[in-house]
């Protein structure tokens, strides 16, 4: 779960898009669990709660202005702001990262207790999702399959191997720990990101201090391979699996929505819905 917003975030936010930010922030009676919500004068701001309810935002951002504009009674979309660089917890958990990556460069481990984290078979993830995807997704996800192929074995290092948003505490709107080590052990550091959202992941990177090129291209199999086994084969239409896997696909797609480095568009290509099969 993201960190609650503080008054000075949620006038960060309006000046940001300049809009008035002068008055008390409340908070709102009730909010759901999606957002966090918040009133200042005249506007209501949003600020979303977890990364899982993420696309229900992006909808939000397509529908609202529609109805707006046929004299529907909702409030009108002012601005909508996907950057996430005013309230976001994903770059100081890349930041504490680059620490045990780094580090931790040897372990007492005598009776051999540390797990051995193996990274995903992209391969094998697409052979279960392929069914539930489109023609122009599975083109591109079997374009990313041969190119990571081509990764040499990286350098083993200690990783996490189950850093999800259940795993990070937050105290006073700030990271406090990251719980939950029953997975670590030595392998690939792109295992340290199999959770987060594709969107996140260049700025990520860049707080965790390696862009190596074929970093980026493990972060996206891990990432694309576990948004493909939540989506695979034979999972219930209303069930979490599903719904999460959905969710991160999403966030894949939100990657083309952000200036990407060179490095970055050699590796995600073009969006799917614009590639034909090869």
């Amino acid at each position: 779960m993201f960190p609650e917003p503080d008054d000075e975030q949620i006038r960060t936010l309006l000046e940001k898009h300049h809009l008035p930010s002068s008055g008390d922030v409340e908070r709102a009676t009730k909010e759901g669990v999606t957002t966090f919500v918040r009133l200042i004068g005249d506007y209501c701001v949003r600020v979303l709660k977890n990364d899982e309810y993420q696309s229900d935002i992006y909808t939000e951002a397509v529908a609202v202005p529609a109805v707006y504009a046929v004299g529907v009674l909702t409030p009108e979309l002012l601005a909508f702001d996907t950057e996430m660089d005013v309230v976001s917890i994903y770059l100081e958990v890349a930041r504490e990262a680059a620490k045990w990556d780094r580090l931790v460069t040897s372990v007492d481990d005598p009776n051999g207790w540390l797990d051995v984290p193996e990274t995903i078979d992209l391969s094998d993830a697409l052979k279960g999702a392929r069914e539930a995807m489109t023609a122009s997704d599975v083109a591109w996800v079997e374009g990313l399959v041969r190119r990571v192929e081509n990764i040499t074995s990286p350098v083993s290092r200690f990783v996490h191997n189950d850093l999800h948003a259940l795993n990070i505490m937050i105290a006073n709107d700030r990271l406090s720990g990251v719980i939950d080590w029953g997975d670590a052990g030595w392998g690939d550091p792109a295992l340290n990101f199999t959770s987060f959202p594709a969107e996140y992941l260049p700025d990520a990177l860049t707080e965790f201090g390696d862009e190596d090129y074929e970093l980026i291209g493990s972060c996206l199999r891990e990432v694309v391979g576990y948004a493909l086994y939540c989506i695979g084969e034979g999972k219930p239409a209303d069930g979490a699996a599903l719904q999460i896997g959905q969710k991160r696909w999403a966030s894949l797609l939100s990657l083309w929505d952000q200036p990407l480095t060179a490095a970055w568009r050699d590796w995600v290509k073009d969006p799917p819905n614009l590639r034909k099969d090869q």
